[in-house]
């Protein structure tokens, strides 16, 4: 490890690339870009090197991303409000994280010191702790709860010689110690040895929904029976019995655990959003406010461009606002919801809510209708008006949202001549020759992201917010017309008005619907499209949504004699 001339202590310590190969994996979600830079060390050279990466994230994206700016909104996010300036003093002497390191006799600047505190033994796949890194920043900072002093994430707790002879699996060792000190499993009596070998005491630690939580965490003095909270619910007598067992049980493992040396890992807390983490053994790790362990994730990459995604785009801008913006404590928040799901009107496996259904709820109810008041209602007068190359009209009397009529040839031709990029790295869709044979007022048959992306388009150059048709909308619009007979399957969009006089269906107010088996429509839902001759299809049929939202990678399409037609319209919910 080189230290630098001037010798102050991890100032300009070792690059990300220097350090030895870890699996650690800290990510700072930074909203004002909704961009994620992973991070690997609390130095000013990490620091620096993180906004470098993120620098290089926001080309082209943000004129304003000077890398003094980008240096200092990295520093900020960890806490240090006069950003890189503010970590170079927490760094000299007198400063906050020389003196935490210092105090511990821990020299950062020692590679092998920097470790994962959260690492088990390799082999160790019966670990009955589950607390995990992500958990522990959610907890910190997203809680007004006391500060804990230590958290147990049983790192050391076997040794390569322990693990060696197996004797690294969790719920044995915990079995043996529980019965060493009289516990008895069920109740009654001890344990007998085949069940301490056997299944039982597994089930039974397993059944504690493993220790999380407050459960592993310690504030400096003897937990209490009744402050462990079990995954029990219910009113019953039996429930309530239930609870009382399990949470004895999480009572008594978590006083071997408090006899334990090993396991335990100190927590300091460095500044408003930033606490560094000691083992007994010297080494050190860090947790942040908002940390993530993964990347954030474009849905539709390659395809589609982070800023040829759609503002007003539900999915990924849950996706996004989950990722950035959520600050509350996931465990927490799923513990509130079974609590809500197990309550009087007593739900069912079927609607259990899952980690990311709280969220999701959370974002739908409180976020996602804080945004719609910039919609402003609807007017067809209006937006005739303007001139629009589309027609639209109310998807049904009384509806705030309006549809468009199919998109033509000649207006994605327009599209696409407006936007030379798209046009040269779009992925080719089953019907790649559309464009040269295809008559100017034919439906454009297009790939799923042809589509999404032309909204997109479409909206920012109108000042509309528009989007495909969600599903459940396009319902109530395609329910007024007038089911078709079976037709008679045409190759081209003149023999279907040819031959199927009943093909091109109009509703009274003009908008036209084709009722062919050979031709759906896109919906917003990714990659899903609907049958126009049988509506009630929720996908595309013959083949699967993933399939048909962009096939370069199958010959669906290209072999097919008659492949099948996708073609889509706009839905308008508002003037931005």
């Amino acid at each position: 490890m080189r230290r630098n001339q001037d010798r102050r202590s991890y100032v300009n310590t070792t690059s990300a690339q220097q350090k030895p190969g870890r699996d650690t994996h800290r990510w700072l979600p930074l909203s004002k870009w909704s961009v994620a830079v992973e991070i690997r060390g609390l130095g000013v050279d990490d620091a620096k090197e993180a906004a470098r990466n993120l620098e290089k994230a926001l080309e082209g994206r943000a004129a304003n991303a000077k890398h003094t700016s980008c240096q200092n909104d990295v520093c900020k996010a960890l806490g240090f409000d006069d950003g890189l300036a503010g970590l170079r003093n927490a760094w000299k002497p007198d400063g906050v994280l020389a003196r935490i390191f210092a105090a511990r006799g821990v020299d950062p600047e020692k590679a092998e010191n920097d470790a994962d505190l959260f690492a088990r033994h390799p082999g160790d796949m019966d670990a009955f702790t589950c607390v995990r890194r992500r958990q522990l920043a959610d907890r910190l900072f997203s809680t007004d709860c006391e500060w804990p002093r230590r958290v147990y994430t049983g790192y050391g707790k076997f040794a390569d010689a322990e693990a060696a002879r197996g004797e690294f699996r969790d719920w044995d060792w915990m079995a043996r110690e529980l019965v060493s000190r009289g516990f008895s499993f069920d109740g009654k009596r001890p344990a007998p040895e085949w069940e301490i070998r056997g299944e039982l005491p597994a089930l039974h630690l397993c059944a504690i929904c493993h220790l999380r939580g407050e459960n592993l965490l310690d504030f400096g003095r003897p937990p209490r029976k009744e402050e462990f909270f079990v995954w029990i619910h219910g009113d019953s007598d039996e429930a309530a019995r239930e609870r009382e067992r399990k949470r004895e049980l999480a009572w008594a493992v978590r006083g071997v655990l408090d006899g334990e040396e090993r396991g335990w890992i100190e927590i300091v807390k460095a500044t408003d959003s930033l606490a560094v983490l000691f083992s007994a053994d010297g080494k050190f790790d860090f947790v942040f406010r908002g940390m993530r362990e993964d990347d954030f994730r474009n849905d539709y990459a390659p395809f589609l461009r982070a800023d040829e995604i759609s503002p007003d785009d539900l999915h990924q801008a849950y996706a996004k606002w989950a990722y950035f913006e959520y600050a509350g404590c996931l465990d927490k928040d799923l513990w509130d919801a079974e609590c809500r799901f197990y309550g009087p009107r007593g739900g069912t496996v079927r609607v259990y809510p899952g980690s990311d259904d709280v969220v999701r709820d959370h974002f739908l109810n409180h976020v996602w209708k804080r945004s719609e008041p910039r919609l402003t209602k609807c007017d067809k007068a209006e937006l005739d008006r303007m001139g629009l190359p589309l027609v639209f009209r109310p998807c049904k009397e009384g509806s705030r949202c309006l549809f468009s009529d199919l998109v033509t040839v000649a207006l994605f031709r327009e599209f696409l001549a407006e936007n030379p990029d798209w046009a040269k790295r779009r992925a080719e869709p089953p019907f790649d020759n559309h464009w040269e044979e295809g008559a100017d007022d034919d439906p454009a048959l297009v790939c799923w992201y042809d589509a999404y992306r032309f909204a997109s388009w479409f909206g920012k150059k109108h000042g509309l917010a528009v989007e495909l048709p969600p599903q459940e909308l396009y319902a109530e619009c395609s329910s007024e017309v007038s089911p078709a007979p079976k037709l008679e399957i045409g190759r081209t969009f003149d023999e279907i008005r040819e031959k199927s006089p009943h093909g091109l269906l109009e509703r009274a107010d003009g908008m036209r619907f084709f009722k062919d088996l050979g031709f759906c429509e896109w919906l917003s839902e990714p990659g899903a499209a609907v049958n126009t001759l049988f509506i009630s299809a929720a996908l595309s049929i013959n083949a699967s949504p993933e399939r048909d939202r962009c096939a370069p990678h199958s010959d669906y399409g290209r072999r097919v004699p008659a492949p099948l037609k996708i073609g889509f319209r706009l839905c308008c919910r508002g003037k931005i």
